[in-house]
């Protein structure tokens, strides 16, 4: 199967489809206290940092994740296995955790 193919990435389920069809990829904002856009962009920044702290793989694993990609297209994407792709997402996810947690603690 070929990530170009036949197949389009799914956007994660946190997207929602808009009345003409696109995809939001931003939350709906409207509404939200200037607290809380200051939280959430502190949040995102964390986010950031702590994905930029991940090895390259894990990075691309990751962010193949979010936009969708099934794990068939991801292995051919990073030119491994799709036996041990779970695994690769799993341990990402993982570190990805840990380093969001050592920057909020």
């Amino acid at each position: 199967m070929s990530v170009t193919g036949t197949h389009e990435p799914r956007p994660p389920k946190a997207f929602r489809h808009k009345a003409n069809g696109s995809i939001e990829s931003q939350p709906d904002l409207r509404g939200s206290t200037p607290e809380e856009l200051v939280i959430r962009g502190e949040e995102l920044e964390c986010v950031r940092v702590a994905l930029r702290a991940l090895e390259p793989e894990k990075r691309v694993l990751i962010l193949l994740v979010m936009q969708g990609y099934r794990q068939a297209e991801i292995a051919e994407v990073i030119s491994k296995p799709l036996g041990g792709i779970g695994g690769r997402i799993t341990r990402a996810l993982r570190d990805l955790k840990r380093e969001i947690q050592e920057r909020i603690a």
